[in-house]
């Protein structure tokens, strides 16, 4: 029998669907990696001087931490909240290369003592990976981020996206996640050919695959604009709701059915009982109608049963049902 892996957060998927290096030598396939400054991005900081959703990374406090494994330690230090993106903040290099503008900004200490700073710093495992994040590939770390090498201390950080768009928990996970990933598959030489645009949004989209199969969790939605997953986010005929719409708020709370969707545009086509009809809504204003993951799972679940089924003929089930066994007598 092959083996499955199994995603944080459920969800199972065979090893040739969890693989993102496709067939052949590595190298003939991928561009050298990058040398020199990572480019940002040709429009600036589009959302200077607003206010931006974003995390406040090492906000997760550390005895309510300890329960969990290394990586999952990273991926839950963090909580969202508004920030007002400021000329304080920088691009971040890693994420730049896998198509996320994303920003950070380190608080300070505000002048507190040695005890306290011990309790406000950044966990060990969680400023290792801040501080990879932050590093140029064959430039390294920014000196203004590691002034007294390792021993540096480093404040919680906020984290926003240059363009504006929210970065959720969701997002951090499924980063962090990323990395992971490359951490037990390949050497640390290897990484750099696999940090890059094409291998993320393959990346995003098994993520978001293990992710709509978890009934625990309504709303799965990471990296929307590099991989929608409308297909498994949104199957046609699940029963959502509109939320948070202020051009029409008669509809929110309103239940209706998905019938198709544009990924390009990241639009949802749901039909409303009249006089609303057929609306083109973003996926950010929906949720599932009774706010849980359930009806989607069993949605997807299903599908993958028919799929399986078309397989196998009748006669090869293993437990024919009780008509074909009375036929066969």
């Amino acid at each position: 029998m092959p083996r499955t892996m199994r995603l944080r957060g459920g969800g199972w998927l065979k090893p040739a669907d969890s693989l993102l290096e496709p067939k052949g030598h590595w190298e003939a396939h991928r561009d050298p990696p990058p040398d020199g400054p990572v480019p940002e991005p040709v429009e600036g900081v589009q959302a200077l001087g607003k206010t931006v959703r974003g995390l406040r990374i090492g906000a997760g406090g550390s005895r309510a931490l300890l329960n969990f494994d290394l990586e999952t330690r990273i991926s839950k230090d963090c909580v969202e909240e508004e920030m007002v993106l400021d000329n304080t903040f920088d691009f971040v290099p890693v994420p730049l290369l896998l198509g996320v503008p994303l920003m950070f900004k380190r608080l300070s200490f505000h002048d507190v003592g040695e005890e306290e700073q011990k309790e406000q710093e950044l966990r060990y495992e969680t400023k290792m990976y801040a501080y990879k994040l932050m590093t140029t590939p064959g430039l390294g770390l920014p000196l203004t981020w590691n002034q007294n090498g390792a021993g540096t201390r480093l404040p919680p950080i906020l984290a926003c996206r240059s363009d504006g768009q929210p970065f959720t928990t969701q997002d951090w996970q499924c980063l962090t996640e990323f990395h992971e990933y490359l951490d037990e598959n390949y050497a640390p030489q290897e990484h750099l050919w696999y940090t890059n645009k094409a291998e993320f949004k393959r990346w995003v989209t098994i993520w978001m695959n293990g992710q709509c199969l978890a009934r625990e969790n309504p709303a799965p939605c990471a990296f929307a604009e590099i991989a929608p997953c409308f297909e498994k986010r949104f199957p046609i005929g699940m029963k959502v709701k509109a939320v948070g719409l202020e051009a029409k708020p008669e509809l929110n709370g309103r239940p209706g059915s998905v019938v198709k969707y544009d990924e390009a545009k990241l639009r949802v086509g749901v039909e409303f009982a009249k006089p609303f009809g057929l609306l083109s809504l973003k996926s950010t204003n929906l949720a599932p109608l009774d706010d849980s993951g359930n009806e989607r799972a069993s949605m997807l679940m299903k599908g993958i049963e028919e799929e399986q089924a078309k397989k196998f003929p009748p006669h090869m089930k293993l437990y024919p049902d009780k008509k074909s066994k009375n036929k066969s007598k």
